[in-house]
């Protein structure tokens, strides 16, 4: 929420990144969030709370696609995988879901997981833990302050 934006912002300004903010009316799905941000549905990522083993893991997918439950077994070699819900997803990151930010290092995760196809895109927009706010980055930024694995975890 606010302290998220705020702590997102602080650590790209400390890294010398280069960031526009865009604020816009609230957003709660990547649909609406493409729309407020005029910008292709694909340039979103989509960051998701799931459970390997009981363990939180940040899954980030691109906005046009989702997550593959299978494909994120495979790739933690977790048995039992799940979407957390509403409340666990707060536990863990204290952002509401359609608000979840991509940076695993300000939450209490375990992993941090990217699908490939998020780096089809030059820059990539995503939420700072506000519905009303939008963080564009160069993508090359991006993976170098977020650090995730880049796997094949999408369905599209």
């Amino acid at each position: 929420m606010e302290k998220e934006f705020k702590d997102i912002k602080a650590l790209l300004e400390k890294r010398g990144v280069d960031f526009r903010v865009h604020v816009h009316e609230p957003v709660y799905t990547s649909e609406q969030a493409a729309k407020a941000r005029k910008a292709p549905q694909k340039s979103g990522v989509k960051s998701l709370i799931f459970f390997c083993d009981g363990n939180p893991a940040l899954i980030l997918v691109r906005g046009d696609h989702t997550a593959d439950t299978r494909k994120i077994k495979r790739v933690t070699g977790a048995k039992d995988v799940r979407l957390a819900s509403p409340e666990e997803v707060m536990s863990v990151c204290n952002c509401e879901i359609g608000s979840v930010h991509p940076l695993g290092m300000l939450m209490q995760v375990s992993t941090t997981i990217m699908d490939r196809t998020i780096i089809e895109n030059e820059r990539v927009n995503f939420s700072p833990g506000l519905h009303t706010h939008t963080i564009n980055i160069n993508l090359t930024d991006f993976v170098r302050i977020a650090q995730p694995e880049i796997v094949e975890i999408a369905k599209g």
